[in-house]
C-alpha cells in the first residue's frame, strides 16, 4: 500500500466512509532495562495495554472496550499528524536510548513510524497519540471520552 493509500484509507475512516473493523493501532515503548508500555487498539472495539514497571519481575496487562466515537477521534488524529511518514531519521542510537513505535495497521497492511523515546515531548508527535490511546483505555463504562 503506497503512502497516498494509507492516507486515503485513514482519511475514508475518520469521515465514515469506511469501516475500521480491519483498522489497530499500536503504540510501544517497551525497553528491556526501564520498562515501559505497550497499547494496543482495535477496530473492533477491544484494547490490550501491557506496563512493565522498572525492576518488576512481571509485566501487568489490562484490557478493556473503546467506544467507536473514541477509535474514530484516534483515526482523526493519526490523519492530522500524518502518522504513516516516518520524520525521525535514522542514527546510531546513544547508550541506554530506545525507541518509541507506532504501528498502524489497515487489514493485511502496516506502517510502523518511531521516535526517540528521549525526544517525544518535544516532537510533540507520537506522544499525543500515546496519550490519546492511555485515554481511551482508562474510560470507564458510561464516562465522557478525554478526546
Amino acid at each position: 500500500m503506497t503512502t497516498r493509500n494509507r492516507e486515503t484509507v485513514l482519511r475514508d475512516i475518520a469521515r465514515r466512509q469506511r469501516p475500521f473493523t480491519d483498522f489497530s493501532l499500536q503504540y510501544d515503548d517497551l525497553h528491556g532495562l526501564w520498562g515501559g508500555i505497550r497499547i494496543r487498539v482495535s477496530g473492533a472495539g477491544r484494547y490490550e495495554l501491557l506496563r512493565q514497571e522498572r525492576g518488576a519481575p512481571e509485566a501487568s496487562v489490562e484490557s478493556g472496550a473503546v467506544p467507536a466515537a473514541d477509535i474514530r477521534a484516534l483515526v482523526r488524529l493519526l490523519v492530522e499528524l500524518e502518522a504513516w511518514q516516518q520524520l525521525t531519521p535514522d542514527r546510531a542510537p546513544l547508550p541506554d536510548e530506545s525507541r518509541a513505535k507506532l504501528t498502524v495497521q489497515v487489514g493485511d497492511t502496516a506502517v510502523t513510524i518511531w521516535e526517540w523515546y528521549n525526544e517525544l515531548a518535544g516532537n510533540g508527535r507520537i506522544v499525543r497519540i500515546r496519550d490519546r490511546l492511555l485515554a481511551a483505555s482508562s474510560q470507564t463504562p458510561g464516562a465522557p471520552t478525554q478526546f
